[in-house]
Protein backbone atom coordinates (compact mmCIF):
# COMPACT_ATOMS: atom_id res chain seq x y z
CA UNK A 1 0.00 0.00 0.00
CA UNK A 2 2.82 2.53 0.59
CA UNK A 3 4.56 1.60 -2.29
CA UNK A 4 1.71 2.59 -4.38
CA UNK A 5 0.59 5.70 -2.75
CA UNK A 6 4.86 6.92 -2.94
CA UNK A 7 4.37 5.92 -6.77
CA UNK A 8 0.91 8.09 -6.94
CA UNK A 9 2.78 10.90 -5.82
CA UNK A 10 6.07 11.28 -7.50
CA UNK A 11 3.74 10.56 -11.05
CA UNK A 12 1.62 13.48 -9.56
CA UNK A 13 4.88 15.87 -8.84
CA UNK A 14 6.62 15.15 -12.34
CA UNK A 15 3.80 14.30 -14.37
CA UNK A 16 3.88 18.46 -15.34
CA UNK A 17 7.54 18.15 -16.41
CA UNK A 18 7.28 14.96 -18.61
CA UNK A 19 4.69 16.70 -21.14
CA UNK A 20 6.58 20.04 -20.94
CA UNK A 21 8.93 18.37 -23.32
CA UNK A 22 7.17 17.58 -26.98
CA UNK A 23 9.32 16.11 -29.57
CA UNK A 24 8.02 16.38 -33.61
CA UNK A 25 9.35 13.31 -35.54
CA UNK A 26 9.99 15.13 -38.80
CA UNK A 27 12.39 15.07 -41.77
CA UNK A 28 14.73 17.72 -42.34
CA UNK A 29 16.27 18.02 -45.79
CA UNK A 30 19.30 20.44 -47.29
CA UNK A 31 19.81 20.67 -50.53
CA UNK A 32 23.23 22.14 -51.43
CA UNK A 33 24.54 24.60 -54.01
CA UNK A 34 27.42 24.90 -56.06
CA UNK A 35 28.39 28.25 -54.30
CA UNK A 36 28.38 26.42 -50.60
CA UNK A 37 25.23 27.75 -49.85
CA UNK A 38 21.85 25.34 -48.90
CA UNK A 39 18.56 25.65 -49.44
CA UNK A 40 17.07 23.88 -46.41
CA UNK A 41 13.39 22.37 -45.12
CA UNK A 42 11.14 20.16 -42.95
CA UNK A 43 8.33 17.73 -43.65
CA UNK A 44 6.64 15.10 -42.18
CA UNK A 45 7.26 12.02 -44.49
CA UNK A 46 10.77 11.41 -46.37
CA UNK A 47 8.31 11.41 -49.52
CA UNK A 48 6.85 15.34 -48.75
CA UNK A 49 10.71 16.50 -48.35
CA UNK A 50 11.15 14.58 -51.87
CA UNK A 51 8.73 16.36 -53.63
CA UNK A 52 9.95 20.09 -52.09
CA UNK A 53 13.58 19.14 -53.54
CA UNK A 54 11.78 17.86 -56.99
CA UNK A 55 9.80 21.69 -57.27
CA UNK A 56 12.39 23.42 -55.46
CA UNK A 57 15.40 21.89 -58.30
CA UNK A 58 12.49 22.48 -61.20
CA UNK A 59 12.42 26.29 -59.96
CA UNK A 60 15.94 26.74 -59.41
CA UNK A 61 17.71 25.92 -62.87
CA UNK A 62 20.30 28.08 -63.48
CA UNK A 63 19.44 30.28 -60.96
CA UNK A 64 21.61 28.38 -58.17
CA UNK A 65 22.80 24.79 -59.15
CA UNK A 66 22.24 22.41 -56.65
CA UNK A 67 25.00 19.74 -56.15
CA UNK A 68 23.64 18.11 -53.95
CA UNK A 69 20.74 16.76 -51.71
CA UNK A 70 20.34 15.14 -48.35
CA UNK A 71 16.80 13.62 -46.34
CA UNK A 72 17.66 13.25 -42.64
CA UNK A 73 14.88 11.79 -39.97
CA UNK A 74 15.32 14.05 -37.29
CA UNK A 75 13.16 14.11 -33.83
CA UNK A 76 12.98 17.90 -32.99
CA UNK A 77 12.41 19.51 -29.31
CA UNK A 78 9.51 21.93 -29.27
CA UNK A 79 9.64 24.75 -27.55
CA UNK A 80 5.98 26.05 -25.80
CA UNK A 81 3.27 24.95 -27.50
CA UNK A 82 3.98 26.37 -31.10
CA UNK A 83 4.26 23.26 -33.57
CA UNK A 84 7.26 22.87 -35.31
CA UNK A 85 6.47 23.15 -38.92
CA UNK A 86 4.68 26.21 -37.97
CA UNK A 87 7.72 27.60 -36.03
CA UNK A 88 9.85 27.04 -39.56
CA UNK A 89 6.88 28.60 -41.45
CA UNK A 90 7.06 31.57 -39.64
CA UNK A 91 10.55 32.44 -39.96
CA UNK A 92 10.27 32.11 -43.72
CA UNK A 93 9.13 35.52 -44.99
CA UNK A 94 7.62 33.78 -48.43
CA UNK A 95 4.93 31.42 -48.64
CA UNK A 96 7.79 28.65 -50.14
CA UNK A 97 7.99 25.44 -47.59
CA UNK A 98 11.79 26.57 -47.90
CA UNK A 99 14.44 28.68 -47.07
CA UNK A 100 17.99 29.94 -48.55
CA UNK A 101 21.34 30.02 -46.25
CA UNK A 102 24.39 31.21 -47.99
CA UNK A 103 28.17 30.05 -47.34
CA UNK A 104 28.26 32.63 -45.03
CA UNK A 105 25.15 31.98 -42.47
CA UNK A 106 26.22 28.35 -42.73
CA UNK A 107 29.49 29.70 -41.21
CA UNK A 108 28.30 31.47 -38.63
CA UNK A 109 26.16 29.11 -37.35
CA UNK A 110 28.89 26.12 -37.33
CA UNK A 111 31.33 29.52 -35.81
CA UNK A 112 27.97 30.36 -33.18
CA UNK A 113 27.72 26.15 -32.34
CA UNK A 114 32.16 26.15 -31.63
CA UNK A 115 33.36 29.30 -30.69
CA UNK A 116 30.27 31.53 -29.77
CA UNK A 117 27.65 34.35 -30.22
CA UNK A 118 30.70 37.35 -30.62
CA UNK A 119 33.27 35.23 -32.77
CA UNK A 120 30.45 34.17 -34.90
CA UNK A 121 29.03 38.14 -35.06
CA UNK A 122 32.08 39.20 -35.72
CA UNK A 123 32.92 37.13 -38.45
CA UNK A 124 29.44 37.74 -39.92
CA UNK A 125 30.24 40.98 -39.76
CA UNK A 126 33.16 40.88 -41.72
CA UNK A 127 31.57 38.18 -44.44
CA UNK A 128 28.85 40.25 -45.03
CA UNK A 129 30.81 43.55 -44.82
CA UNK A 130 28.57 45.63 -42.41
CA UNK A 131 29.83 48.32 -39.89
CA UNK A 132 27.11 48.41 -37.44
CA UNK A 133 27.08 45.98 -35.06
CA UNK A 134 23.47 46.43 -33.71
CA UNK A 135 22.12 45.73 -37.32
CA UNK A 136 24.61 42.70 -37.92
CA UNK A 137 23.67 41.27 -34.79
CA UNK A 138 20.05 41.82 -35.52
CA UNK A 139 19.90 40.41 -39.08
CA UNK A 140 21.97 36.90 -37.63
CA UNK A 141 20.09 36.26 -34.88
CA UNK A 142 16.39 36.93 -36.89
CA UNK A 143 17.70 35.61 -40.00
CA UNK A 144 19.82 32.90 -39.24
CA UNK A 145 20.50 31.53 -36.15
CA UNK A 146 16.72 30.38 -35.77
CA UNK A 147 17.69 28.04 -38.75
CA UNK A 148 20.23 26.27 -36.60
CA UNK A 149 17.68 23.71 -35.11
CA UNK A 150 16.57 22.84 -38.58
CA UNK A 151 20.01 22.09 -39.67
CA UNK A 152 22.62 18.90 -39.56
CA UNK A 153 25.66 21.15 -41.14
CA UNK A 154 26.30 18.40 -43.59
CA UNK A 155 30.06 18.73 -45.08
CA UNK A 156 29.56 18.01 -49.19
CA UNK A 157 32.21 19.06 -50.64
CA UNK A 158 32.57 15.89 -52.20
CA UNK A 159 29.61 16.28 -54.05
CA UNK A 160 31.01 19.66 -54.39
CA UNK A 161 34.34 17.84 -56.11
CA UNK A 162 32.38 15.66 -58.45
CA UNK A 163 30.23 18.47 -59.57
CA UNK A 164 33.79 20.20 -60.87
CA UNK A 165 35.18 17.34 -62.56
CA UNK A 166 31.96 16.73 -64.36
CA UNK A 167 31.59 20.49 -65.45
CA UNK A 168 35.39 20.92 -66.30
CA UNK A 169 35.16 17.68 -68.39
CA UNK A 170 32.54 19.30 -70.61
Amino acid sequence: MKKSALTLTLFILFAPFMSAQKIAHSFKWEAVTIDGGAFIGIANSRKKALVQIEKLVAAKKEEKRIVDYEIRYSPIQQNGAKNIYDEFFSYISTNKSYTFLSKADLEAIQIEREWGRYNSLEFYKDALNLKKSKSAEKQLVNNVLVFEKFLFLSKNKKSNSIYMAQTSAK
